[in-house]
């Protein structure tokens, strides 16, 4: 697996504005464009297969990585499909690794057999729409009904 304390201090150095190139370069790396406004990387588990990290907030008022894996066994427990996911400490602070949910053994399903009729881009992702997408609301916009 990657070095999840090196990742953990480059995520730290970004929120805290103190990041240096290298710091980029590994967080920034091909593959690692995840989105969203909590710090997180693109690694792979310790069998091989794709995993995101997900990393504690400097002004998180709450244990954000925790209480995510609260509503992940919360999910699972009311019968919703969720992706193997599990809490590690790294560097006394604890990171949530959830299995790409977009991925088979590390590739993209074969879609060619679903009712769209679309064929697989080998590699690719598992298109899907978020809720944001779904609503037509944006989170820059506070009038559009943002998140």
């Amino acid at each position: 697996m990657v070095d999840l304390p090196r990742l953990l201090s480059a995520a730290e150095h970004v929120v805290g504005d103190t990041d240096s190139d290298e710091d980029l370069r590994l967080l920034l790396a091909p593959g690692s464009s995840l989105g969203g406004a909590r710090p997180k990387a693109s690694v792979r588990d310790r069998d091989g297969q794709p995993a995101i990290v997900k990393f504690p907030h400097k002004d998180d008022e709450i244990n954000t990585v925790l209480w995510e894996a609260v509503a992940l066994r919360l999910a699972a427990k009311a019968g919703i499909p969720v992706p193997d996911w599990r809490i590690e400490h790294v560097v006394n602070k604890p990171v949530l690794l959830l299995r790409r949910f977009d991925r088979v053994q590390g590739q993209r399903p074969d879609l060619s057999s679903c009712e769209s009729g679309t064929p697989a881009i080998p590699g690719g992702r598992i298109p899907f729409l978020s809720a944001m997408s779904m609503l037509g609301a944006s989170d820059n916009y506070p009038d559009t009904g943002g998140f």
